[in-house]
């Protein structure tokens, strides 16, 4: 397993996948001599910073493929990430990577499919402008840079697939998602640096913004946004989104249900939404996996102390209706 040295002389230990993206137009369809046509693009640039990952940005260092490029390792070109569509692969030359003083370039032999011949339609159109790329990090270096925040440099990693995607990897998660592995080898020193976020609808919420939080170094974990800083109409479609869409919402524990929702509706009041149902404990009938609470519920009937035995009488009642229609066979 690699290590990675850091800032701090310091090393730990990861080796799980990460993925980025190049959104500037660097892909492109070309024909070569013979009239054949190529996808190419650069699948990232050496020396330019990332947008905002969660609290850091992130730089590519210019030797960061070497190592990886000497090994003639096993690359995939996929369409949008996705195994089911190869578009070419290095090790049956139907995929070739460089570098050159830009960044990472790669080039294409598409397929005669009609998978490859859609997507190259699509670029053409200028549909299709984005390339991503997948890699493990092996050895990365972290600093705080008093203008520009806290940045990574990628030192070395190995490549695993190329794609050309029709939106940036995990165009509407969190940027934490994204840096939740990169993360992992921050220094011990700069952590208090790190402020994670998700974003939502182009906006970078906190936590707090969040009606469930699993974990609040995790933002894969939140769920629900019903605040938005500073945009009161984001905030109440939001709000009415989540009490709308509630019992259709997976990701957090079943036995916080109440307690989710319960936040979602103090939101609700605060800006004036009226909420029809105002508590999941409401009666029996409403299939939220919850217990029937005589003491809330209007309609739970609970025979263990109370003094209705209305429920038991129909018991008995059908079984001596049984009875009797057995006595009725038997005669």
């Amino acid at each position: 397993m690699s290590k990675h040295q850091h800032s701090n002389g310091k090393t730990s230990k990861t080796r799980s996948p990460e993925r980025r993206y190049l959104g500037d137009g660097e892909l492109r369809v070309k024909s070569d001599s013979s009239g054949k046509q190529k996808i190419a693009g650069y699948a990232t640039k050496f020396g330019v910073l990332s947008e905002d990952l969660g609290g850091f940005r992130e730089q590519i260092d210019p030797k960061a493929f070497d190592a990886c490029l000497a090994a003639n390792p096993d690359v995939r070109a996929l369409w949008n990430h996705d195994a089911n569509y190869p578009l070419g692969r290095t090790t049956a030359g139907t995929l070739r990577l460089s570098v050159d003083a830009t960044g990472l370039h790669y080039e294409i032999d598409p397929p005669n499919t009609s998978m490859a011949k859609d997507l190259m339609v699509s670029m053409q159109r200028g549909d299709v402008t984005h390339s991503s790329f997948g890699f493990i990090c092996t050895d990365d270096a972290w600093r705080d840079d008093p203008k520009q925040g806290l940045i990574r440099t990628v030192l070395q990693a190995q490549l695993f697939d190329v794609s050309p995607v029709t939106f940036p990897a995990y165009p509407d998660a969190t940027s934490g998602v994204r840096a939740v592995v990169a993360l992992r080898t921050v220094p011990p020193q700069l952590r208090d640096r790190i402020k994670l976020t998700k974003t939502v609808d182009g906006i970078s919420l906190p936590a707090s913004s969040f009606a469930y939080i699993g974990d609040k170094g995790d933002p894969s974990t939140w769920h629900l946004p019903i605040h938005f800083p500073g945009d009161d109409a984001k905030t109440i479609s939001h709000i009415k989104d989540a009490l709308a869409r509630f019992d259709q919402t997976e990701g957090f524990p079943s036995d916080q249900k109440s307690e989710v929702y319960a936040r979602i509706v103090g939101a609700a009041k605060a800006h004036g939404i009226t909420v029809a149902k105002e508590s999941l404990r409401d009666d029996d009938d409403d299939d939220d996996g919850l217990p029937c609470d005589p003491t809330t519920d209007t309609g739970c009937d609970d025979d263990s102390d109370d003094d209705d035995d209305s429920d038991d009488d129909d018991g008995l009642d059908l079984m001596r209706a049984h009875q009797a229609l057995l006595l009725l066979r038997l005669r």
